[in-house]
């Protein structure tokens, strides 16, 4: 039963009848102790701390110092979990997970200042809801109404026709003071923030606002006025007709705001960010040594090689050329959204006419044979946030956002070679997501991949732990095959998790709390409707279903499946690996994802071979598991790095082969040769090899030595030289900025430091790489971040 009471007196232990049980009190200010097992994590920017009972424990209470939460009241009352969040090092909630007579109770406590309160779950989600908030913030800004608007911070429309400005901060920065030269316009009193302005000018200077305030109690608007050395807040009708008064007729401004997209002629109205790439995955993913080289693409040959990608493929005796192979795939993805305030009335391709908010007849024309060049009209409630189109050729694939009542509504189409566009399902548009789709190919007798084995229990992934040389306990994952080709370990990269990298997010579960993008509705000069995102419901519901990051379980065992929606193993690498006829493993590395972090920290180690550590570890593992599994002898084992993850790869196989050769008694062979093989071969994505922004031999010199001053004297400190990414180019960015176990933010000085080294060095730590060791290197053309010319050198 939860109670709160201070203790007057020292409490000891009560003895029990039952000789093998000892009643124990649980203390969750003390870490240290030998009657529970403790999990540690970091879930957002908490640190969580998981205690359950070891064997033959039974918790006769749990306090922290004077404020008891639950004390047993019968022999049936057992506490399973005790959760406890920490930041700064004080401990915020609270969470207990008591079963009582075979049903399990859950209580929620928060701190209130000096004082913990008990709670509902719906009341517990409000609150941490609050304070998750201030993790997804980047940086409290300053918005200027004059002069020039910084765009990595907002959204910017200055309108042509029309005297305003429509400014919207991004998601991840928090406007905490509007400003007009030296005047302060508004300022934020700690607990809200102006998430949109509404700026009149005259003369080309700003001389009405109106600011849209977030606050706990939801949306306020609020207008000013500009006087001679201040700002004064007006009524509402005082602003409209003073935009009257001012020559502007206020009842026009909204036909400003309305306009036409044509995805053929993306006009400067738009933001857009355009990506490409190319593929060929029957030349690039690991054969078996019985499969023809020559084996037919499933894919129609279209472009070459570039000749600046065929210069990054390195030479090495190590390294097969792949500069002749047919990139038989060109595939262009664009993220479209209209500047904030504009509403979107019709979406077209050339005359064709996909979406139109004109006609409420909500039914498919194109379907009725009435009206061939239109596919969809919908009501004009319908707000246009987003479109994503995908391209191949003549091939198109399109999805179109609206603003839904909680979160974002999702409409996809599909444009076949030499066809029109048709409406499909959301199956069908994942399906057809990827261009050469794995799955599709298995039902073509004739295909390679038609001969590829069934995945053992296909779409799922096991979850695991090791404890590294630290004491520090490792996520891991497995998904393997029967008589499979081989097993691939995957080996993430910086910032991320395993399943950040390579299994896929639900979208749906985002965009059902998610209003993608946070950009303003504009229906008149005195009303405007500001995106919100939910976390509130998101926080609630996971409670609800005691899953994503309140999963309270052991995760060992579990299937990944089974903690939460948020990940997906459909349409992922994982799946697609295993659809080749590879098992899959793959862990999470010291302090990224669940892992147990250092120092109670995301995102940091304190040397780049603890990492290397990790990795040669869990390989020792998987072979002793797949030994005594369903695999066939002689099973081929790859080790698959991507970015950072690469750089560890490749060190982990040098470190390997130098500690053999140096300590001949750690040869299971008991000679000096080196004949212990570690892995088959090696595959490379996007290596972290060398910094594409540090070529400047001076200025990489430079930055090295001010990074290691700044990683000596406040190693945990942000790098105050890194850029801030900008997550809303597309909504895969996006996902991956909601992340709870994703470090969204900036470097820390010590690991901008370790990862510079890690570059900087690496030629030092590959002669021991056999020479005959197989290693595949893919990386774009014109990567922005990392390139592969250090090897090349």
């Amino acid at each position: 039963m939860p109670i709160f009471k201070r203790k007057h007196k020292k409490e000891t232990e009560v003895p029990v009848s039952n000789s093998d049980v000892r009643l124990v009190d649980l203390n969750i200010g003390q870490l240290n102790t030998n009657d529970f097992t403790i999990r540690k994590s970091v879930v957002f920017d908490f640190l969580l701390l998981t205690y359950s009972p070891s064997g033959g424990a039974d918790v006769g209470k749990v306090l922290l110092k004077d404020t008891v939460f639950w004390q047993k009241g019968n022999s049936s009352d057992v506490a399973q979990f005790v959760r406890c969040y920490f930041r700064q090092g004080v401990i915020r909630f609270v969470e207990l997970v008591i079963n009582s007579n075979g049903s399990a109770q859950y209580l929620y406590f928060y701190k209130d200042y000096f004082r913990w309160v008990s709670t509902t779950s719906h009341r517990y989600a409000q609150v941490f809801s609050r304070q998750v908030s201030n993790y997804f913030v980047f940086k409290s800004v300053k918005l200027r109404l004059s002069g020039n608007v910084n765009e990595l911070f907002f959204y910017v429309h200055k309108m042509e026709k029309a005297p305003f400005h429509i400014i919207t901060p991004k998601p991840a920065f928090k406007v905490e003071k509007v400003v007009d030269g030296v005047l302060t316009v508004w300022d934020s009193n700690k607990s809200d923030s102006c998430v949109n302005a509404l700026v009149f000018h005259k003369n080309k200077r700003p001389v009405l606002v109106h600011l849209q305030i977030s606050s706990h109690e939801g949306l306020e608007s609020i207008y000013l006025r500009k006087e001679p050395l201040t700002w004064n807040r007006i009524t509402r009708s005082e602003f409209t007709e003073t935009i009257r008064n001012s020559g502007f007729n206020p009842d026009l401004f909204s036909s400003f705001l309305t306009l036409k997209l044509d995805l053929s002629n993306v006009t400067e109205n738009i933001n857009v960010d355009n990506h490409s790439y190319s593929y060929s995955p029957n030349n690039l993913l690991p054969t078996s040594d019985n499969t023809p080289d020559n084996a037919p693409d499933t894919v129609e040959v279209g472009e070459h090689l570039s000749d600046g990608v065929k210069d990054t493929v390195p030479s090495k005796h190590m390294v097969r050329r792949v500069s002749n192979v047919d990139m038989s795939t060109r595939v262009e993805c664009i993220s479209i959204s209209p500047k904030p305030g504009y509403t979107v009335v019709e979406i077209l391709d050339d005359d064709f006419s996909l979406f139109n908010v004109n006609t409420h007849n909500t039914s498919r024309k194109n379907s009725g044979g009435h009206n061939n060049n239109s596919v969809e009209n919908a009501p004009a409630k319908k707000f246009v946030v987003f479109v994503n189109l995908i391209r191949y050729k003549d091939y198109k694939l399109l999805g179109i956002y609206f603003r839904g009542n909680k979160g974002t509504d999702v409409q996809f189409f599909t444009k076949p070679f030499k066809g029109k566009w048709t409406p499909i399902t959301p199956e069908q548009y994942y399906s057809l997501y990827v261009p050469d789709n794995l799955s599709n190919s298995l039902g073509n007798p004739g295909s390679p991949s038609a001969k590829m084995p069934k995945s053992l229990n296909p779409v799922s992934l096991v979850m695991g732990s090791f404890v590294n040389r630290l004491g520090l306990k490792i996520q891991t994952y497995s998904s393997p095959v029967i008589n499979g080709k081989g097993n691939i370990i995957l080996v993430h990269g910086a910032y991320g998790h395993f399943c950040s990298d390579f299994t896929t997010y639900n979208r749906d579960y985002l965009l059902k709390y998610e209003q993608f993008k946070s950009l303003p509705e504009v229906k008149s000069v005195d009303e405007v409707v500001s995106p919100t995102f939910d976390l509130e419901r998101q926080l609630y519901d996971a409670i609800s279903h005691h899953s994503d990051v309140f999963e309270y379980r052991t995760l060992d065992e579990l299937e990944l499946s089974q903690t939460g929606e948020r990940f997906l193993l459909k349409n992922s690498f994982v799946e697609a690996l295993n659809n080749l006829g590879y098992g899959v493993y793959g862990l999470d590395l010291t302090s990224h994802g669940r892992s147990e972090p250092l120092n109670n920290l995301r995102y940091y180690v304190n040397s780049f071979m603890d990492y290397v550590h990790d990795v040669l570890q869990f390989i020792d593992i998987v072979k002793l598991k797949t030994k005594s599994s369903q695999q066939p002898n002689g099973s081929k084992l790859y080790l698959l790095g991507y970015s950072m993850g690469s750089n560890i790869a490749l060190r982990a196989i040098n470190h390997y082969y130098q500690d053999l050769k140096l300590n001949p008694n750690n040869n299971p062979d008991g000679d000096n040769e080196v004949d212990s093989k570690l892995v088959d071969g090696m595959v490379s994505i996007s290596g972290m090899y060398d910094f594409a922004a540090m070529q400047n031999s001076f200025l990489r010199s430079l930055a090295t030595l001010v990074i290691s001053i700044l990683s000596f004297l406040v190693p945990e400190n942000p790098n105050p030289f890194e850029k801030f990414f900008d997550y809303t180019i597309s909504l895969d960015a996006y996902t991956r900025y909601r992340d709870p176990w994703v470090w969204p933010k900036k470097s820390r000085n010590k690991m901008l430091y370790l990862l510079t080294r890690a570059v900087s060095d690496l030629p030092k730590y590959l002669s021991y790489v056999p020479e005959d060791m197989r290693v595949l290197m893919i990386n774009s053309n014109k990567d922005d971040l990392v390139t592969l010319k250090v090897l090349t050198n």
